[in-house]
């Protein structure tokens, strides 16, 4: 199967004929994002134009499959939004997290030693904060279980 790889209307990266089957292919597809929804929503986050930019060339990521275009920048993005969106709490978490984390490797020195302690001790509380969403969860079905 022919196979390359770049962003939509520049220049394609060939690359190695792997065997992808239709099924693999369908799943790269995005599902529920329109390009109208990811322009609203791109538009709606409180970013830099830089950043924006750099989000509309990820959603313009695109790889050639055989005779098929399939758009997996699209499909990232829309991956990272239901994400966020059905886990609020963790997805604050591991922003931060990062944002700790990169800040604790700048530090002179110190941060080579400082970034993992911080990565780790970050990933230990968005796991603490994924666990507490879905008791949450848990105890409202639960709730409106025994009180139907």
């Amino acid at each position: 199967m022919d196979a390359s790889i770049g962003f939509e209307g520049e220049e394609t990266h060939k690359l190695k004929d792997d065997d992808i089957d239709a099924a693999q292919i369908e799943d790269l597809e995005p599902r529920t994002l329109s390009d109208e929804d990811v322009r609203r929503v791109v538009d709606s986050l409180h970013l830099t134009a830089e950043w924006k930019a750099r989000l509309d060339k990820l959603v313009r990521l695109a790889v050639r499959l055989g005779g098929r275009v399939v758009r997996v920048g699209m499909r990232i993005l829309e991956v990272i939004l239901e994400t966020m969106k059905q886990y609020p709490m963790t997805s604050a978490a591991l922003i931060v997290g990062g944002v700790l984390t990169l800040l604790a490797a700048h530090v002179p020195v110190l941060g080579l030693l400082l970034a993992p302690l911080v990565a780790t001790i970050t990933v230990a509380t968005s796991t603490l904060t994924f666990a507490a969403e879905q008791a949450l969860r848990i105890r409202e079905q639960f709730r409106a279980f025994t009180q139907s």
